[in-house]
């Protein structure tokens, strides 16, 4: 409500005004985890990745031969390996939340080379012609082997 003085001045009578607008609630806090859960995950993950690792390299260490079927088989063998490795990884990680971030991130990066890389390999595209891909996945897979310890 407002008065009107003699002088030509408006007094506010400001106990009629709404109060003033509240600061919005605080965000809730981002999860935090014990160093022990964080550990926990991050064991969990890298037992994953040693897994895949050696799948992989199991199914590229088969002898290709000359025999147009069993080169085909052998690449079809390593796009499975790459395929699934790339799942479980993912899969993995989706259930240990608590990994570490800068390791859950190589190991989606590295997850997600793998995708490229089955094609390459059923295109037949050799080691040398994918090398620049292949050399980001190495450095990647030393992140995770090393840095995230």
């Amino acid at each position: 409500m407002t008065t009107h003085t003699a002088a030509g001045r408006y007094d506010w009578d400001v106990s009629v005004l709404p109060p003033p607008p509240t600061a919005p609630p605080a965000p809730p806090p981002c999860a935090e985890y014990a160093d022990q859960q964080v550990a926990e995950a991050n064991t969990k993950i890298r037992a994953a990745y040693e897994k895949v690792h050696s799948a992989i390299g199991v199914s590229m260490a088969r002898d290709l031969g000359n025999d147009p079927t069993s080169q085909l088989a052998a690449a079809t063998s390593a796009g499975q390996a790459l395929l699934a490795g790339s799942e479980y990884l993912i899969t993995t990680l989706s259930e240990e939340t608590m990994t570490a971030p800068g390791l859950a991130t190589a190991i989606r990066k590295l997850a997600s080379l793998f995708h490229p890389y089955t094609v390459d390999y059923l295109n037949r595209r050799t080691n040398a012609e994918a090398a620049a891909a292949l050399r980001a996945g190495d450095d990647i897979a030393l992140r995770i082997g090393s840095s995230h310890r």
